[in-house]
């Protein structure tokens, strides 16, 4: 498909939290604040192992998540549809699904946009655990981003991630990248497309690297 623009980046952690998966929408709604303010509708945007995550190397990177922006929703907006309320996280016990939920953050006011606009949920990533408040750090990372991207086209391989053989394999960072990198040859993004949804009998194949071996509330 002419035109086909893929960004890909790579995942320090899997937690089922960023990206979320589950439920229906694969959502974007913390972290890579720059990946969310850059994407447009119809982009498509990859998630790939790292060493830190689960020890691949550099050049050998497996796809975890792959995913076509569907909708873009502002952090208010986001928290506000009814859709996503069970992506508000359920910390009282119950399957892992309920306990990574991204919908953090709570306008505490009209027209919330910045950071002192929300109040952040209790939460287990994105928390100030030894004080039992806000992480004031990550609130900032997280509301500086502005946008939820969210996704019904997606997979998510988790710790059953994809080899891409080197006929479909985009452009991968070597390290961290803050804004991702775009793979600009389009033939190139779109056999990488279609060889990861091909691969793919379900939206969610697996649970998250980081999850308990023995919880498959992922297959809600």
């Amino acid at each position: 498909m002419s035109g086909t623009r893929l960004s890909s980046y790579k995942l320090s952690h899997d937690t089922g939290f960023a990206p979320n998966p589950f439920f229906g929408t694969l959502t974007l709604a913390t972290g890579v604040p720059d990946i969310r303010q850059a994407a447009s509708m119809d982009d498509w945007i990859a998630g790939f192992t790292s060493t830190q995550l689960c020890g691949d190397a550099v050049g050998t990177e497996r796809l975890v998540f792959l995913m076509r922006v569907e909708e873009v929703l502002s952090i208010a907006e986001y928290f506000g549809d009814r859709r996503f309320a069970r992506k508000i996280p359920s910390l009282a016990g119950g399957p892992e699904v309920h306990r990574h939920g991204d919908n953090i953050y709570q306008p505490i006011c009209d027209r919330a946009a910045v950071p002192e606009h929300f109040e952040q949920l209790r939460n287990l990533h994105h928390w100030d655990h030894a004080h039992d408040c806000e992480d004031a750090r990550s609130k900032r990372h997280d509301v500086g981003g502005r946008r939820v991207l969210v996704a019904t086209e997606f997979v998510y391989f988790g710790r059953e991630a994809l080899q891409v053989p080197d006929f479909a394999r985009p452009v991968v960072p070597r390290g961290s990248s803050r804004i991702g990198v775009l793979t600009r040859d389009s033939e190139l993004a779109r056999a990488f497309i279609d060889f990861a949804l091909a691969r793919a009998s379900r939206p969610v194949t697996a649970a998250p690297h980081e999850w308990p071996a023995n919880d498959a509330s992922w297959r809600h």
